[in-house]
């Protein structure tokens, strides 16, 4: 009887022992998880403040799993997931200025949202962190962050299409401009053409010769004035009074080319007085340009031609441009200019008669015109000949 007594006592003494021990392990237990989850806490802080987001993130993840239900961890990866979407919009809409500006901050955005929207279907999915005590506090953050997200997204789409009209607006300005200019560059184009034209017609006139002119109006458009230059630097001045097409020779000057002084036995190829008409009509133009694309493919002939022989011209200058003169018993004429290398507005001119029909090239005249120092010794004669 006493032993049954013992062996009871024994057994009860054992089964305690046994429940002590399993309640001390359950308790050293919860503490070590307890201190694991603070360390994890810690350590997910550190890595927020050291912007290390997903880091950070992944901490916080890994202790909930430890204990779900603790309210400091969920709101720190709240603040994580926040942290981590925000850090996808590098860009500030108010200091955005186009709408492809605007389209790269959306496309962010919507990065950000994609982040937050995970979040969530992650948080919903787990039925363990349900019973965590910040759980609504957390769901109902990250909903504001959508509708936050969602009033960016509205602004951005607001402001993309200020940004279209101003820039469709500015387009069309630019346009506009671009229109403007290129219409007075052709103004000033036709402006220059006439100039050539009425050369043209000033010399199938008969009033200047051979060597390439030039002029300009006044400001008021009332008179012209038309210089020419000799081959011996000669200055011929006609001056010309205008009244619309008609241009009437009001004087004449023609100064020495090495005294500069004015000859007064100089006189023009026309009496002074003489009234030219000078209307430019598009038929007019037509008849220029055409006879100019005629002489043009001469001279590209007649360079041709000095470059096969290799000519000696070639090798101090280059082709610079031509003037159409006009034509004159079947024959076109012009003036061909030659920039010499190593002198600054220094030219070889030629005078070109012309038959294309007789496939014919004559050079008639050559000259030098520019600086006196270190002028060529390039002996221009030999250029005077049929080609």
């Amino acid at each position: 009887m006493k032993n049954k007594k013992r062996m009871i006592v024994a057994g009860i003494a054992l089964i305690l022992l046994v429940l002590v021990g399993v309640v001390a392990v359950n308790i050293s237990k919860k503490a070590s998880q307890r201190e694991e989850i603070a360390r994890q806490l810690e350590l997910g802080k550190k890595q927020l403040t050291s912007l290390e987001y997903e880091e950070a993130i992944a901490t916080f993840k890994n202790a909930l799993a430890i204990d779900p239900k603790d309210r400091e961890l969920l709101a720190g990866l709240v603040e994580a997931e926040e942290a981590y979407a925000n850090s996808k919009v590098t860009m500030l809409l108010a200091n955005i200025s186009s709408s492809e500006e605007v389209e790269s901050f959306l496309v962010q955005v919507s990065e950000k949202e994609a982040i937050i929207q995970e979040t969530i279907e992650e948080l919903t999915k787990n039925e363990a962190i349900k019973d965590n005590p910040g759980y609504t506090e957390a769901s109902d953050k990250l909903d504001s962050l959508i509708e936050e997200i969602q009033k960016e997204k509205e602004d951005a789409e607001s402001k993309k299409e200020e940004l279209l009209e101003e820039e469709k607006r500015k387009q069309e300005e630019a346009e506009e401009e671009q229109r403007k200019q290129a219409e007075a560059e052709e103004a000033k184009r036709k402006e220059e053409e006439d100039w050539d034209i009425r050369e043209w017609l000033l010399w199938r006139e008969g009033l200047i010769g051979s060597y390439p002119p030039g002029g300009g109006y006044t400001e008021d458009h009332t008179q012209y004035v038309l210089t020419e230059n000799t081959a011996y630097n000669d200055t011929l001045v006609y001056k010309f009074e205008i009244d619309g097409d008609e241009w009437t020779l009001s004087s004449f000057e023609y100064y020495d080319g090495k005294s500069g002084e004015l000859w007064p036995n100089g006189k023009p190829e026309v009496p002074v007085g003489t009234v030219f008409h000078i209307e430019i009509t598009d038929e007019l133009r037509e008849e220029y340009n055409a006879e100019k694309e005629i002489v043009s493919k001469e001279v590209e002939e007649l360079n041709t031609l000095l470059a096969k022989e290799d000519a000696e011209l070639l090798q101090s200058s280059e082709f610079a441009m031509f003037y159409y003169m006009g034509k004159k018993d079947e024959y076109y004429y012009a003036i061909v200019g030659y920039k010499v290398f190593h002198l600054y507005d220094s030219y070889f001119f030629f005078t070109m008669k012309t038959d294309p029909s007789k496939d014919s090239i004559e050079i008639t005249d050559a000259w030098y015109k520019g600086q006196s120092i270190d002028k060529p010794t390039l002996d221009l004669d030999q250029y005077k000949r049929v080609y």
